[in-house]
This record gives C-alpha cells, sequence and structure tokens, in this order.
C-alpha cells in the first residue's frame, strides 16, 4: 500500500518533470528560431531579444533541476531511515526467534511432545495442550516469515537507494552542463550587446520612434475602448432607465462597462480564467515584455509596450484566446492590421497581422482563427503583438496566458 507521503513525493516528480520537459521545449524551440537567422546572416535586436529569451529559460531549467535534486535528496533521506529502520527489525526478529527456537530446544530435552499430551489428566487438557503446541508452531512460522519478508523489504529499499542515487549523479551532471551553457550565453550575449552599442545613436531613433508608434496605436485603441464603453451605457440606458443612472455613474468613476447579464458572464469566464488563457499562436516564445523595458543593448533607453510581443513561425495562424465579438478590425503602417476583440467588460488586442479573416460584428471562439501573422522582410522577423485591457486599463498579457505555449 503506497503511504501518502510517498504519492505526494511522486506527483511532486511528476509535476518537476513535465515542467522541466516543457521549459526545454521551448529552449528548442528558440534555438531553432535563432539558428534560422543567424543562417540568413542576420543579427538584429530581435536576436538580442531571443537571446535574452533562452537564458531565462535556461535560469527557469536550472531552477527546475535544482527543485528535482532538492526533492530526490528528501526521498533519499526518507529511504536511507527506512533502511536503517528494516535493519533494526531484522535484528530484533532474528534474535527474539533465536530466544524462541532455543527455550523450545530446551524444553523439548525435557519433555517429549507426545508424552507433554498423552500425560493429560483428561481429553479436554489434552486437546488444549495439542492446540497450543498447534498455535506455538504456527507463530514460529509467521515469525520465520516476518523476518523473510522484512528481508526482502530490506532488499527493494537498497535497490530503490542505489536508483535515486543514480538519479541523484544524472541530475548533478545535468545541473552542471545546464550553468555551462548558461554562462556560454550570457557571454554571447554579451558580445552581441557590445556590437550593437557602437551604433547606439540610430538605435535611439529607432526605439524614438517606435515609442511614438506604440503610442500613436494606444490612443487608436483606447479610443475604439472607449466608444465600447459610451455603447455600452447607451444600451443599458435603453433597457431600464432608472438602473442605467445608477451603472452609469459607476462605470464613470471604474472606467468600466454597464454590462448585460450574457455579456457580465462572459467577462467573468474571462477573469476566471487568468493563467489557463492559450497563446494566440501554436509556436512561439516572449521577446518583448509588457511595460516599460530597459531597451537589451541602449543603456539608459526605454521600450514602452502596452502589450507583449511573441515571435513565432512564418505566415503563423494567430487565434482568438478567448470566445467573443469582434469590435474592431484597422491598419496602421507600424503595425500592420490589428483586431480587438470584446469580452464582457475585457478587450483582447492582437497587431502585426499579414491577413485579417474577421471583421467588425464577428463573434469568434476561442483558439478561433482571427488572421495571419506578419513578417518585417527587413528584419526576418515575424511577430504577433497582443494586449489585455479590462476598460480602459492595460493589463500584463504574460500574467493571463497559460504557463507555457
Amino acid at each position: 500500500m503506497i503511504s501518502a507521503s510517498t504519492l505526494n513525493a511522486q506527483n511532486q516528480k511528476k509535476k518537476l518533470q513535465s515542467e522541466y520537459d516543457k521549459i526545454l521545449k521551448e529552449i528548442v524551440q528558440i534555438e531553432e528560431s535563432i539558428k534560422k537567422t543567424r543562417d540568413q546572416k542576420i543579427e538584429n535586436i530581435s536576436l538580442v531579444n531571443s537571446l535574452n529569451a533562452k537564458i531565462k529559460s535556461r535560469a527557469s531549467l536550472l531552477s527546475n533541476i535544482t527543485s528535482q535534486m532538492s526533492a530526490l535528496e528528501k526521498e533519499l533521506n526518507k529511504t536511507n531511515h527506512l533502511i536503517t529502520s528494516l535493519e533494526e527489525d531484522i535484528k530484533q526478529l532474528k534474535s527474539d526467534y533465536a530466544r524462541m527456537v532455543y527455550n523450545t530446544y530446551k524444553y523439548h530435552q525435557t519433555v517429549d511432545p507426545m508424552t507433554f499430551i498423552f500425560s493429560s489428566e483428561s481429553f479436554n487438557q489434552a486437546f488444549q495442550r495439542l492446540n497450543y503446541l498447534r498455535k506455538f508452531s504456527s507463530f514460529r512460522k509467521q515469525q520465520s516469515d516476518m523476518i523473510g519478508r522484512t528481508i526482502n523489504d530490506l532488499s527493494e529499499k537498497e535497490k530503490e537507494l542505489i536508483q535515486k542515487k543514480s538519479e541523484q549523479a544524472e541530475l548533478f551532471a545535468l545541473q552542471e552542463g545546464q550553468k555551462q551553457q548558461l554562462e556560454r550565453e550570457k557571454g554571447e550575449l554579451n558580445k552581441m550587446i557590445t556590437k550593437f552599442s557602437k551604433d547606439e545613436e540610430s538605435l535611439k531613433k529607432k526605439v524614438a520612434q517606435k515609442n511614438q508608434d506604440a503610442e500613436a496605436l494606444n490612443k487608436r485603441i483606447q479610443k475604439i475602448i472607449e466608444e465600447e464603453i459610451r455603447l455600452a451605457r447607451e444600451r443599458a440606458a435603453a433597457a431600464a432607465a432608472a438602473k442605467a443612472a445608477k451603472e452609469k455613474e459607476k462605470s464613470k468613476s471604474s472606467g468600466t462597462l454597464a454590462l448585460t447579464p450574457k455579456e457580465q458572464a462572459l467577462s467573468n469566464n474571462f477573469s476566471n480564467n487568468k493563467r489557463k488563457l492559450p497563446w494566440p499562436v501554436d509556436r512561439g516564445y516572449i521577446i518583448e515584455k509588457f511595460g516599460k523595458q530597459p531597451h537589451p543593448t541602449v543603456k539608459g533607453v526605454f521600450i514602452d509596450a502596452n502589450g507583449i510581443g511573441i515571435k513565432t513561425e512564418e505566415s503563423a495562424d494567430v487565434n482568438a484566446i478567448f470566445d467573443g465579438t469582434v469590435v474592431s478590425v484597422f491598419y496602421m503602417p507600424s503595425e500592420q492590421n490589428s483586431v480587438i476583440i470584446k469580452h464582457g467588460d475585457y478587450f483582447t488586442v492582437y497587431s502585426n497581422l499579414m491577413t485579417v479573416n474577421v471583421k467588425k460584428g464577428d463573434q469568434v471562439k476561442t483558439k478561433g482563427s482571427i488572421g495571419k501573422a506578419f513578417t518585417d522582410e527587413n528584419e526576418k522577423v515575424t511577430k504577433v503583438n497582443l494586449q489585455i485591457w479590462k476598460g480602459t486599463l492595460k493589463l500584463n498579457p504574460e500574467l493571463w496566458l497559460a504557463a507555457f505555449n
């Protein structure tokens, strides 16, 4: 029978192994992307971002290995303790059994079992003595069997210990290998940063333009969302004027929508799926983080990001991350095509799309295709930008997507 602690240890081991496999898959995916970029003889900021992403994933992998080693150390200590306990049990059982055999031998030297039975004063006493001898013989056999089982248990635990020590050695070697790989990747990144830093002025201009484009997109999105809020208030007012007046005041102060029961249910469902939402592409990794981020190569320069940038494969399908209604499709030269989908009180924005296959008013389902990712022919980078808003409040999409793609 498996104990609760053993079951917990097994579950933790499976969880850590599953996490390890996912991180390793992510690293392999990033390495494939980096190799493809290098094969095209291209060195750009996207390559720096990819290296950064790989280093972060490698650090996560090392953290996972450390957790696995810690869990294994606990199992080793427990197994050692059990072996010590079993050895003490065997020693005690053998001692008790030897004492019992010796006492039986001494008794049989003086009194023969048959004589012991036939010297009974009555049939009832003879039956009791016979029953006693049978029970005594059975007890001896039980003690002998118990010693045998305990020795087998000890043998199994010793094999388990050898296996765990082998796993520990493998994990240690894996950890050392990953540490060395991480250091190599950091050195490679530093060389590239130094190389790009020589062209600092040009990079500063590009960042300034990128921030300007991001702000223009932000204003466009905000205007569309504010219009949706206004329309939602009007719908609520038409449905129930008295209630709408109350909702209107609440909506004004919070920057959120006055929702119908159906929209509220959709909004709640979206909220309940935080950290569980699917990625907008089947394969990809984050190369641009949310918020004000330091430029990867130019010190003192920051990039303002209202969402995250996901590097993906050329012509990759871009999918909705949740059920909703398309409220806007528009084009801007800096961000190509953009799609805004409403999910109750929440909005998701998908930018840098090469083509779009939805229109305003369309109902979309989770993982339903909305278009294809755009590839920058100069940079040779295929990227999708994802934003999540709650009313007029910008949220970090990375905190809403499932942990690994």
